[in-house]
C-alpha cells in the first residue's frame, strides 16, 4: 500500500496555528482504509524528585496528561529516580522508572503500561506484555467506551485514578476511586458505570488486582477520547 505525502501547511495557516506543540500522526485503518489523525504528546518540562514510586507516577500523570495503567502491587515499596528537564512522555516515564525494576510500554498513543521488566534470558517466563497485552487494550477501550456514555463521567476536564477488581468472566466486580474528580455526583457515577464494564478478552487468571488505570484531564475542545457514534475510526 503506498501512501501518499500530504501537503504542506501554507505559512498564513502555519503562523495562525502559533506555536507547533504536537507531530501529527497520519495511520491508516487496517479495516476501512480511513485516515486518521492524532496528536503525538508534547515535549514538556518536568521537575519530579525522587520519591516513593506511587507519589512520582501520580506526579508524572499530572505533568504529562498521559494515562498509565499499572498494577497496586507493582509500584508497592519501590522508590522512583529524579525527572528533571524538557523531555517526551516516554523518555521521562522510563527515567522514572530507572532502578525500579519495572518498565513502561506505550500501547496507545496517550496511554502507557507499566509492567515488571522480563527476566533475564533463559530464565523462562514469557514478557508480561506480550501475554497481557490484549486484555490491558481491551480494558482501556472499554472504560472509555463506558465512561463517554455517560454525560456525568465523560473524560474531559478531570482526573482520577480507578481501582479496578475484574473476575475471570471479564466483568469489573468492584471498583473504587483513588482521591476525587471534585464533585461528589461524578464520583458517585463513575463507580455506577464501572460496575457495568466486561472485558474480552478475559484478564490472565494470575493478574494481580486491582488494576489501576488513570483518566487524566483533557484540553478544552480538544475532542478528549470520547468519539462520536458515527465516527468511522478503528
Amino acid at each position: 500500500m503506498n501512501i501518499s505525502a500530504l501537503p504542506s501547511l501554507s505559512q498564513p495557516l502555519a503562523r495562525a496555528c502559533g506555536a507547533v506543540l504536537a507531530i501529527l500522526l497520519v495511520i491508516v485503518s487496517a479495516t476501512g482504509g480511513m485516515w486518521r489523525v492524532v496528536a503525538e504528546p508534547a515535549i514538556i518540562a518536568y521537575d519530579i524528585p525522587a520519591q516513593d514510586l506511587d507519589g512520582a507516577l501520580n506526579a508524572y500523570i499530572g505533568a504529562s496528561g498521559m494515562q498509565v495503567l499499572y498494577e497496586t502491587r507493582l509500584t508497592a515499596g519501590r522508590r522512583s529516580t529524579t525527572v528533571k528537564g524538557r523531555l517526551a512522555p516516554d523518555v521521562a516515564l522510563r527515567t522514572l522508572l530507572v532502578g525500579s525494576g519495572l518498565v513502561a510500554r506505550r500501547i496507545e498513543v496517550e496511554t502507557f503500561s507499566i509492567t515488571e521488566a522480563p527476566r533475564a534470558e533463559g530464565a523462562g517466563q514469557a514478557a508480561p506484555v506480550a501475554r497481557d497485552r490484549p486484555f490491558v487494550g481491551a480494558l482501556q477501550a472499554r472504560v472509555i467506551e463506558s465512561l463517554c456514555r455517560d454525560a456525568r463521567t465523560r473524560p474531559g476536564d478531570y482526573r482520577i485514578a480507578l481501582e479496578l477488581w475484574i473476575g475471570a468472566t471479564g466483568a469489573v466486580e468492584r471498583s473504587g476511586l483513588i482521591g476525587s474528580t471534585g464533585s461528589a455526583e461524578r464520583d458517585d457515577a463513575l463507580l455506577q458505570v464501572l460496575q457495568g464494564v466486561v472485558v474480552r478478552p478475559p484478564p490472565p487468571a494470575d493478574l494481580q488486582q486491582p488494576v489501576i488505570m488513570t483518566i487524566a484531564r483533557r484540553p478544552p475542545g480538544g475532542g478528549g477520547d470520547c468519539r462520536p457514534a458515527s465516527s468511522a475510526w478503528q
